[in-house]
């Protein structure tokens, strides 16, 4: 219930857009959630490795914790590196 993320198609590439959803109400007094306060919240990435274009973190497809998607901004742009693209 705290994260938007939608994913983007375009002649064998992919891009992810992901988003905090009224994350207010998981902030203390700070901007950012704290990773505490993500709990278990986890965004599933399909299969490959992904960059953050954004604060270039890199990711493996699977169950990655909210605090780790969010832990610099409070909103990440996650792509495939040209070689690991699908054709």
């Amino acid at each position: 219930g705290h994260i938007l993320a939608f994913a983007r198609h375009a002649r064998g590439h992919c891009v992810i857009t992901a988003v905090t959803r009224l994350s207010a109400r998981l902030v203390q007094d700070a901007p950012l959630v704290p990773p505490q306060g993500w709990g278990d919240t986890v965004l599933t990435l399909p299969g490959g490795e992904w960059v953050d274009a954004l604060n270039g973190g890199a990711f493996t497809a699977g169950d990655i914790p909210a605090a780790a998607l969010f832990a610099s901004l409070p909103v990440c742009l996650l792509h495939m590196p040209a070689d690991m693209s699908a054709p």
